[in-house]
C-alpha cells in the first residue's frame, strides 16, 4: 500500500473514532456504546505505555498502575485545591507528576533484569498503593477521592459526555502516533537492541541505563495521563487506581494483544466496541491486527548508490603513539587472582596476540580492556587517555571495539538489522518522530559485502551458520569505525575453510587500526600478529615478535604442560 493512501486511511479512522457520538446518533445503543468506547480508549492508553516498555524496551513491570493512579490523583487534586478545571493545569499535573514518579522509581529499577526488575517495580508500586489508601488528609483513603471535576479548556466545557469521550479519543489519538513514531524511529530501534542484547548495546556505545530510564520515564508519563482521563471520565479516583489488579489488566492486554506491536491496545478496542453493538462492530478480515509479536525493524530497500557504504577512514594519531597502554593491571575473583601485575603497550597500527593456556587470564585481560569488567588494580589508557574508570559504552565511543569469546548478536534481526544498529550507534539513538535514515543500511549492506556476507542480508541471525555469525560480528565491530579492536578467539569453533576465510578479513583490514588478538590456533596467530604476549597464571611469560615467541624455551614449556616458575 502506498504511503500517501495509507496515511489517508489512518486520517479517516482516527477522524471517525473521534466524532463517533455524532455520526452514530441514530442508533438507539449509542449512549452506551460512547460510554464503554471511552472507558476502553482509556485502557487502550494505559496499555499502549506499558507496550513501550514490555514490547519494544523488555521491560515487564508488574507496578505501572503506580502512574496511572498517580497521574488520576494529581489530576483531581489539582482541580480541587487549586480551584481550576483548566485542561492544561489539570493534566499538566498529572504528566508531571506521573514523570517525576517514574523517574524516582526508574532511578532504582532499571539497572535490574527479568524476574528482579518484575519485582522490583511490584514492591514500589505497592508502595505507591499503601500510601494512596492511608494518606486520607490528600487522597481521602479507603473512601477514594469523589467529586473530580471535569476539565475545561477556556470556554470549552468536557462536562458534556459527547466532549468528554472526544476528549480521551483525541488524547488516544494522539497517544498512538506517539508510540509509534518512537517505535519506529532510531531511538525505538536502539530500544529493541536494548531488549535482545544489552551487553552488546553497551560495546557499540550505547548507554543502555540512560535508554531504558528514558523510555521508563516516558512511559510513566503516558500512564499518567490516561490516569487523569480516568479521573475525567468516572469523577472518581481510588488507590485501585494504583493497584496490583490494575497492572495485571494492562500487563494482559498487552500480551494477549502482542507486546511490541499497537495491536495489544487497539485490539482490545475493538473487541470492547464489537461487544457494544453491531453499530461498532469492525469491518470483516479487520480482526487479525497484532501483526509479527516480533515486531520487526522498521525496513526499507537498500540504495545502491556509488560512494555510499563506505567506512569512514580511522582517525588515528602518530604511529608513535601507544594506542594502548596498561600498567601493573591486576583483576581478582575472590581468591582467585586472574591478572596478576600485567603491563604492555601496543602501538597504532600494531597488531598484538596475547596466547596462553586455557585459564592463563587472556580473556579477563580483554574484558578489561574492554571496559566489561573493572581492574581491581592498575590503570588502562587508551589513545593516551586513562580509561580505568569508564564503562564499556564509553570507551566504545571513544573508538574501541570488542568482538566476543561468545557470538554477542541480536538474534531476532536480521544481518542488515545488526550492522545497521552499530552504524547508528556513531549519530546517537534519540532521534524520534523520524524512520530510520537510508544511508545506515547502506552503510551497513557495504560492511557486510566487505566481510563476505552479501546477498545474506535479510537472513535472521539465527540462520546463519557459525562461521557466518562470526563474519558478522566482525562487521558489526567494523560498523563502529573503531581505532582499537580486541579479537576473543574469532577462530573458536571453526572449520578450516571457515577458519581460512576469517584470517583472510582480519589480515585485510585497514594497517591503520589497531588490533589485539586472543587466539588459540598458532597458525592464525603468527600470521597475523607483529608481536606477541604469552600470558601464563595472570602474568607476563613472554613478549617479543613473532619469531622470538616461538623459539622462546619458556614459552614451550608451558604449552607442553612442564613446570614453570613466573618470577
Amino acid at each position: 500500500m502506498r504511503p500517501l493512501l495509507r496515511w489517508a486511511l489512518v486520517a479517516v479512522a482516527a477522524v471517525a473514532l473521534v466524532t463517533f457520538p455524532y455520526w452514530s446518533a441514530p442508533w438507539e445503543s449509542t449512549r452506551f456504546a460512547t460510554t464503554l468506547l471511552r472507558d476502553a480508549l482509556v485502557l487502550a492508553i494505559f496499555a499502549l505505555s506499558l507496550d513501550l516498555l514490555v514490547g519494544r524496551a523488555g521491560m515487564p513491570s508488574l507496578g505501572h498502575a503506580a502512574f496511572f493512579g498517580a497521574g488520576a490523583y494529581a489530576a483531581g487534586i489539582a482541580g480541587q485545591r487549586l480551584t481550576t478545571d483548566q485542561l492544561p493545569v489539570t493534566l499538566g499535573a498529572a504528566a508531571i507528576v506521573a514523570a517525576l514518579l517514574a523517574l524516582v522509581i526508574g532511578v532504582l529499577v532499571v539497572r535490574s533484569e527479568g524476574i528482579f526488575f518484575l519485582m522490583l517495580t511490584l514492591a514500589l508500586a505497592q508502595i505507591v498503593f499503601a500510601i494512596a489508601f492511608q494518606w486520607t488528609a490528600v487522597t481521602g483513603g479507603s473512601n477514594g477521592l469523589a467529586g473530580v471535576g471535569r476539565p475545561m479548556l477556556a470556554t470549552l466545557d468536557f462536562s458534556s459526555p459527547d466532549l468528554m469521550y472526544v476528549l480521551v479519543a483525541t488524547t488516544f489519538v494522539l497517544a498512538a502516533l506517539t508510540v509509534w513514531g518512537l517505535a519506529r524511529s532510531p531511538y525505538g530501534r536502539a530500544l529493541v537492541g536494548v531488549r535482545e542484547n544489552e551487553r552488546r548495546m553497551r560495546a557499540l556505545g550505547y548507554d543502555t541505563t540512560r535508554l531504558r530510564l528514558s523510555a521508563f520515564v516516558i512511559a510513566g508519563t503516558i500512564a499518567g495521563i490516561a490516569g487523569a482521563l480516568s479521573a475525567y471520565s468516572t469523577r472518581f479516583v481510588s488507590a485501585q487506581d494504583a493497584g496490583l489488579g490494575n497492572s495485571v489488566r494492562a500487563f494482559v492486554t498487552v500480551l494477549v494483544g502482542g507486546a511490541g506491536t499497537l495491536g495489544g491496545p487497539i485490539g482490545l478496542c475493538a473487541r470492547l466496541a464489537h461487544r457494544a453493538g453491531p453499530a461498532l462492530a469492525p469491518p470483516s478480515g479487520a480482526a487479525d491486527i497484532r501483526g509479527d509479536p516480533r515486531h520487526r525493524l522498521h525496513r526499507v530497500r537498500p540504495l545502491r548508490a556509488a560512494g555510499h557504504g563506505r567506512p569512514r577512514p580511522v582517525r588515528l594519531a602518530s604511529s608513535a603513539l601507544a594506542m594502548i597502554e596498561i600498567r601493573e593491571l591486576r583483576r581478582a575473583f575472590g581468591g582467585v587472582v586472574a591478572l596478576d601485575g600485567v603491563s604492555l603497550k601496543v602501538g597504532a597500527g600494531e597488531r598484538r596476540a596475547v596466547i596462553g593456556p586455557n585459564g592463563a587470564g587472556k580473556t579477563t585481560l580483554i574484558n578489561v580492556l574492554a571496559g566489561e569488567i573493572p581492574p581491581t588494580g592498575g590503570a588502562v589508557r587508551l589513545a593516551g587517555q586513562d580509561v580505568t574508570h569508564l564503562r564499556s559504552w564509553q570507551r566504545a565511543r571513544l573508538g574501541l571495539a570488542h568482538v566476543y569469546q561468545r557470538t554477542e548478536l541480536f538474534s531476532p534481526l536480521s544481518a542488515r538489522e545488526n550492522v545497521a544498529l552499530a552504524v547508528a550507534a556513531r549519530r546517537g539513538p534519540y532521534r524520534v518522530f523520524r524512520a530510520p535514515p537510508r544511508s545506515e543500511y547502506v552503510d551497513a549492506d557495504a560492511i557486510l559485502e566487505r566481510v563476505g556476507l552479501a546477498g545474506r542480508e535479510e537472513v535472521e541471525v539465527r540462520a546463519l551458520s557459525h562461521g557466518e555469525r562470526r563474519q558478522l560480528e566482525l562487521a558489526v565491530a567494523l560498523a563502529q569505525d573503531p581505532r582499537v579492536l580486541l579479537l576473543d578467539e574469532p577462530t573458536a569453533g571453526m572449520s578450516p575453510v571457515e577458519t581460512e576465510r576469517i584470517t583472510e578479513l582480519i589480515a585485510g583490514l585497514d594497517r591503520a587500526l589497531t588490533i589485539v588478538i586472543v587466539e588459540h590456533d598458532m597458525d592464525v596467530v603468527f600470521r597475523l600478529a607483529d608481536r606477541v604476549t604469552v600470558l601464563h597464571e595472570g602474568r607476563v611469560i613472554a613478549d617479543g615478535t613473532a619469531a622470538d615467541v616461538r623459539g622462546d624455551a619458556v614459552v614451550h614449556d608451558v604449552y607442553l604442560g612442564k613446570a614453570v616458575t613466573v618470577a
